[in-house]
């Protein structure tokens, strides 16, 4: 919508200005805060080691504890991750993967970071269901209220499963036919 190009527009000629006035800076990290659309302020940190910048969204708690302002039960943290101990587990060792850089969803990671978070997933989550002896592991990624997403900030949950833990996150499988199978690979191939 409108709201939204302006919205880009702004940030992208913000976000220039800024990144052309410090790129040369190569001893600190810069934090720039500026109201860009209502009262949602963001935080654009440019950092020199990476030629990058890292965006918070300051209304964001994963971005608060994935930035270390709120503290957590930290798992791991790397310069583009942290996974934390879940306050509100489904299973004992139940972790989230949070990115320091905001991203609604999936839909709005690059395919880099996207890479990462997977690589990143794959090793906790086998070191934390070794660790906590778990029978097995669910890695869940929900995008949209629809899908179950509550917090708008990419996450991945890490979760240990255990025989009988009545976690709930399986589902009962359905049915389909080739004709309705044929149409929703039409409607994708279209796109």
């Amino acid at each position: 919508n409108k709201c939204d190009r302006v919205y880009s527009t702004l940030f992208a000629f913000n976000f220039k200005t800024l990144h052309d006035k410090y790129r040369q800076n190569s001893t600190k990290t810069v934090e720039k805060r500026g109201n860009i659309k209502g009262n949602r302020v963001h935080s654009v940190l440019f950092k020199e080691r990476t030629g990058g910048y890292i965006m918070k969204d300051s209304n964001c708690i994963f971005c608060k504890i994935a930035n270390g302002e709120i503290p957590s039960t930290t798992l791991y943290e790397d310069e583009d991750f942290r996974v934390i101990l879940d306050l509100g587990p489904a299973t004992r060792g139940h972790a989230l993967l949070l990115p320091k850089e905001h991203y609604k969803d999936l839909f709005d990671l690059e395919d880099e970071v996207a890479a990462k978070a997977l690589v990143r997933a794959k090793r906790i989550a086998g070191r934390l269901q070794k660790a906590v002896g778990a029978d097995g592991m669910n890695l869940v990624q929900n995008n949209g209220e629809a899908a179950g997403q509550t917090v708008f900030h990419f996450h991945m949950h890490l979760i240990p499963r255990y025989q009988d833990d009545h976690a709930g996150i399986l589902w009962e499988p359905g049915s389909t036919t080739p004709e309705d199978m044929a149409e929703v690979k039409r409607l994708v191939d279209s796109q």
